[in-house]
């Protein structure tokens, strides 16, 4: 199991609930959600395995654009 940590604010282009959902279509957990009232804007922990998670970010790029798969896979936190 493997953990990512993001981040939602009033720029992101959905809201807090739609991308919340987006998450959890690709068998992501949140597992924990915290406002901060400094950066207003709100942290997500998500878990789920290494396949569920380069799905994911596949889907959030841009077709036109190159991605580096492998910067986002390095971010992923082991968890037991």
């Amino acid at each position: 199991m493997f953990q990512f940590k993001t981040f939602h604010n009033d720029d992101s282009f959905m809201t807090l609930s739609e991308m919340i959902e987006f998450i959890q279509e690709f068998g992501l957990t949140v597992v924990e959600k915290t406002f901060s009232l400094e950066w207003d804007e709100t942290t997500l922990f998500l878990q789920g395995t290494r396949e569920q998670f380069e799905k994911f970010f596949l889907s959030d790029s841009d077709p036109s654009q190159s991605v580096n798969i492998d910067e986002f896979m390095d971010e992923l936190e082991e968890v037991a």
